[in-house]
């Protein structure tokens, strides 16, 4: 993968996303920074890619005491 740090914005009307915890669990990528706005339903995350990590779909898990949500992300080869 050519881009090594690939910024991901999540807005959830809902549920305030700020306050909810995310994780990556895939091979080649790493969370680098989570950045929370102004607005609680929006949340950014700057995520580190590997070269050697391949295509595919990872899940995105939030995280809020018991409860979670999974977000599924396709990286592509580029």
């Amino acid at each position: 993968m050519k881009n090594k740090t690939l910024q991901i914005l999540f807005h959830h009307e809902k549920n305030n996303i700020a306050s909810w915890s995310p994780e990556i669990n895939y091979p080649g990528v790493r969370i680098q920074e989570v950045v929370k706005t102004d607005n609680p339903h929006y949340l950014i995350l700057y995520v580190n890619v590997s070269e050697a990590t391949k295509p595919g779909i990872m899940n995105i898990t939030f995280r809020e005491g018991k409860r979670t949500m999974t977000h599924p992300y396709e990286l592509r080869a580029k």
